[in-house]
């Protein structure tokens, strides 16, 4: 069986297997009412649909309980167009997505005046890899992953709401996706499920520019032994958006410092690997 929502824009189809073959009609159907009615019974309950008493009506039954819901023919759901864009690449689901994990972070969430920041913007790389972007307009974040297929195809923004979809459909999911790019839709189709959505209208900020060019200095820390100095240090912050955090790095050490506007400080050091000039950096803590 084939179900298929949307909210126009994006849309999300999938297959279900049956105990017993249907007799082939497809229906519209509210999908709160459903929803509410599946999600309350038992996960092992199997449930019938039939005709209903009255014309437009179906009955659901599951064990004894009786449902009798209007429907529309299958003729008046919308659909955000059969036509699937031109191939863009392949990519398996667990790659994609931990890209996706790692620029969320950056998405652009509340500031309306620059809609066109608010997704994961996607884009061909020189190298061949892929490269997934998060922007803001403060913070930047770039994952660079090597797909399983690659074609050109013209850099594209997905909005958040069809990313978190992605994301919470294939979890785990180590199955190979292929995803259509057109000028204003996306199609992503990985096991029995296929998304269909809009792309953000407008044109993403280069971000490259402020991207600076990698030096000679390379530093090695444990991720895990910084971020909970960074949590230490930051606790007498405050607001720790407007508190500016220094880093201090010298040869095999690095020093975290903090001093609030009312003369409070805190300081840590931690081991790491490195070899150079002595340095110091400032960085808004809740970036880092």
């Amino acid at each position: 069986m084939t179900v298929r929502g949307t909210d126009l824009n994006v849309e999300v189809q999938t297959q279900c297997e049956l105990l017993e073959v249907g007799n082939g009609q497809a229906l519209t159907i509210n999908f709160e009412e459903v929803h509410g009615i599946v999600k309350n019974l038992p996960e092992n309950a199997e449930i019938s649909v039939e005709a209903g008493r009255g014309v437009g009506q179906v009955a659901i039954h599951s064990g004894r309980s009786r449902y009798n819901l209007h429907f529309l023919p299958a003729s008046d759901f919308p659909c955000m167009g059969k036509e699937r864009p031109p191939f863009a690449f392949a990519i398996g689901a667990t790659v994609l997505n931990a890209a996706l994990r790692k620029v969320a972070f950056a998405f652009n969430v509340n500031m309306k005046d620059r809609p066109f920041l608010m997704g994961a913007h996607l884009h061909e790389l020189p190298s061949g890899k892929l490269a997934v972007v998060g922007c803001n307009g403060l913070k930047v974040a770039v994952s660079r992953v090597v797909p399983a297929e690659l074609t050109k195809f013209q850099p594209a923004t997905i909005p958040t709401e069809t990313v978190n979809i992605f994301r919470r459909l294939m979890g785990e999911s180590k199955d190979a996706c292929r995803v259509y790019l057109s000028e204003n839709k996306v199609v992503i189709e990985c096991e029995d499920y296929i998304v269909t959505s809009r792309l953000v209208d407008g044109i993403f900020l280069e971000y490259a520019r402020v991207i600076p060019d990698r030096g000679s200095v390379f530093i090695r820390a444990d991720c895990a032994n910084v971020i909970r100095a960074l949590n230490r240090v930051t606790a007498i912050s405050g607001d720790i958006k407007t508190s500016a955090t220094k880093f201090f790095v010298s040869t095999g050490q690095m020093r975290i410092e903090l001093v609030t506007t009312n003369g409070q400080a805190a300081t840590e050091t931690l081991d790491i690997e490195y070899d150079g000039e002595e340095f110091r950096r400032g960085f808004n803590a809740s970036f880092v």
